[in-house]
């Protein structure tokens, strides 16, 4: 019962975090994406497939379509682009590779069934998991039990990081709480915290917030729920003036527009602290987001400072040219690719025979790994859960660009202590 009660608690924090990616209401069409996978030699040329060895399987799982497709839609194309670059440079370690992508949010047995197709109808050698919801911790041990590496690509998600199984690219919602807080610290000893009313996750975010504050030294003497919905939010505005240096909040996005807006247009600019993974369009146009900080849990998407970047970008200009600036082209993308280029670099430590055994042994080969300046360092350790403490930093410009490198750009990283703190605040929350 008690680990149900934790589950909860985990899962309301975890649906704080990516509020702001996803609007509460309207706006984005539901589609279906209930089955893509194609064969990537057709694309690559038949010279280039005859030069291939035996093809090997990729499975992804993540919510793709309705509500999460403005953000994450356009994610499997993402991926049919790396197997395309994989292919069209040789392979994976010499195998053809074919990608098989499953919508977590379909199906009558959600999540689990996905993963049951991907292992015992796709044979895949590893699955790349971006399913936002709960139902990982249902199947993870699915999984483990069939000997299938899984590649965690979402910084939401804090039940695969206690799994000795599973290889996250990007850090969890633990190292987000911190990253807000450190930055918020660097800008003064007062740090405020908004949230929407209508979802409880919000509120408890806020006392995870609190909690972690208290430990490091950060004063939240500013913690305000408002309705997503209010026609003026002038009485939040002014509890930010003269009493923080920083700020951050967890609505819908237009509403944190409007939010914001307001704010400025009473004289009220605080730096506020936003996260990557609910990046929109108008930060770019709206000058009242103009010089507040990003925090992310990879280099970041838009940037091509690095060999990693360089790849990433090129292969869409290739491959996906329709992503391009367009509003799926986000952090949530790069993060997919990020844990295939994980799965590329396994199998070279793989051997000849590419297997789901001899993939994990590639994986537990990795060691200080960034992927060509794409994350941050990768070990992994066999038998031990892989926690990744780092997260990056960047700038929304003084005219709206956005701006990565030099001092735009540094690694936060988050003391083992703050396992701890959470987790002492979520035993609480549990009874």
């Amino acid at each position: 019962m008690k680990k149900s009660l934790r589950a909860g608690v985990v899962g309301a924090v975890l649906c704080a975090v990516t509020l702001t990616a996803f609007p509460l209401t309207g706006g984005v069409a539901a589609y279906s994406l209930s089955r893509y996978a194609t064969s990537n030699a057709s694309r690559v040329g038949q010279s280039n497939a005859h030069a291939l060895g035996s093809t090997v399987n990729v499975g992804a799982i993540g919510l793709y379509a309705g509500f999460n497709a403005s953000a994450s839609g356009k994610t499997p194309e993402v991926l049919q682009a790396w197997a395309d670059t994989m292919n069209a440079e040789g392979g994976l370690d010499g195998h053809r590779v074919k990608m098989f992508t499953e919508d977590a949010a379909q199906g009558e047995e959600p999540g689990l069934g996905d993963i049951k197709t991907l292992i015992n109808q796709d044979h895949v050698i590893a699955i790349i998991d971006q399913d936002e919801s709960p139902d990982d911790a249902t199947w993870l041990p699915y999984a483990k039990q069939h000997n299938v590496p899984v590649i965690v690509a979402g910084a939401a998600y804090i039940s695969p990081m206690s799994d000795t199984d599973a290889f996250p690219v990007v850090g969890d919602a633990a190292l987000v709480i911190y990253q807000v807080l450190a930055v918020a610290k660097s800008l003064g000893p007062n740090f405020a915290f908004d949230y929407c009313t209508e979802l409880p996750a919000c509120a408890a975010y806020g006392q995870l917030v609190k909690a972690v504050g208290a430990d490091l030294g950060e004063s939240v003497p500013v913690e305000t729920g408002a309705s997503s919905s209010a026609p003026d939010y002038t009485a939040l505005c002014q509890d930010l003036s003269g009493q923080v240096e920083s700020w951050s909040m967890f609505f819908p996005a237009e509403t944190e527009q409007t939010i914001t807006d307001q704010c400025v247009s009473q004289g009220i600019k605080v730096p506020q602290l936003l996260l990557a993974v609910s990046a929109a369009p108008y930060w770019k146009t709206d000058s009242a987001f103009y010089g507040d900080t990003v925090l992310d849990q990879s280099a970041p998407y838009f940037a091509d400072l690095t060999p990693g970047q360089k790849a990433y970008r090129n292969a869409l200009k290739k491959y996906a040219p329709s992503i391009l600036g367009a509003t799926q082209d986000t952090t949530i993308t790069v993060w997919a690719w990020d844990a295939a280029q994980l799965i590329a670099a396994a199998a070279k430590n793989a051997g000849t025979t590419l297997t789901r055994a001899s993939l994990t042994s590639g994986l537990y080969d990795i060691k200080d790994n960034t992927l060509g300046g794409l994350t941050q360092p990768l070990t992994f350790v066999k038998n031990r859960p892989t926690w990744l403490p780092c997260g990056f930093t960047w700038k929304i410009g003084p005219t709206g660009q956005f701006e990565a490198g030099g001092k735009y750009e540094h690694l936060v990283c988050a003391p083992t202590k703050l396992f701890n703190t959470i987790n002492q605040f979520i035993e609480k929350a549990a009874g």
